[in-house]
């Protein structure tokens, strides 16, 4: 363990590939000890979105400064340009933020949510989503129902903001949420007892 410490830190008889590829073995072993390898693996977006945020040269996910948790909890930002209208290829210019101060198991599913936007984004040409607009939002919130365990903040979160935003009653948010976990994979169903309008309020969110 010393000598791998050793080379990790120094390159000492690592080539730079290898050491990165040291961190991204480090990097993913995290993300699966706090479930988020999970979340991003059963999310077909947010499995395309952790390939684009790796695809540099450090080889780990490309994240930004940390963010105020009192604003957002996460923020993945793309700054649209006209010559990139019909581009649907990987785009390096957006942002990914995701605050540190979140809870490890909250934080891995912020992570997995963002990453659903990142590859939503850019499987779609800037045209198509304009037109889509705030129905991205409400896509990967569907998801965060369909993919997060029952009880999870990342899942109450979604409920919460969905039926505020969008007006969906809770049964309805359920049987969509269960289109999606069947469709996925993680069939469960919903009881909508774990949702209360009055009693959950989230001081911040996900975008």
């Amino acid at each position: 363990m010393g000598d791998l410490y050793k080379k990790a830190f120094s390159n000492e008889g690592m080539t730079k590939r290898q050491t990165n590829g040291h961190w991204k073995r480090e990097q993913d072993n995290y993300l699966s000890q706090i479930g988020a390898m999970d979340l991003i693996k059963k999310d077909p977006m947010a499995s395309l979105g952790y390939k684009i945020r790796s695809a540099n040269p450090n080889m780990t996910l490309d994240m930004g400064s940390n963010i105020d948790p009192t604003q957002f909890e996460g923020l993945y930002r793309y700054d649209n340009r006209p010559n990139y209208m019909d581009y649907t290829g990987p785009r390096f210019d957006g942002t990914m933020d995701v605050s540190v101060g979140l809870d490890p198991n909250h934080y891995g599913s912020v992570i997995a949510h963002e990453l659903g936007h990142v590859g939503s984004r850019n499987s779609s040409t800037d045209a198509k989503m304009a037109v889509r607009g705030a129905e991205e939002e409400k896509r990967q919130r569907l998801m965060d129902v369909a993919n997060n365990p029952p009880g999870a903040k990342a899942r109450l979160e979604a409920i919460w903001y969905l039926n505020q935003q969008y007006g969906m009653d809770p049964s309805v948010i359920m049987q969509e949420a269960d289109k999606i976990a069947t469709k996925i994979g993680r069939k469960k169903k919903v009881k909508t007892a774990e949702w209360d309008a009055a009693d959950w309020n989230p001081e911040a969110g996900t975008d």
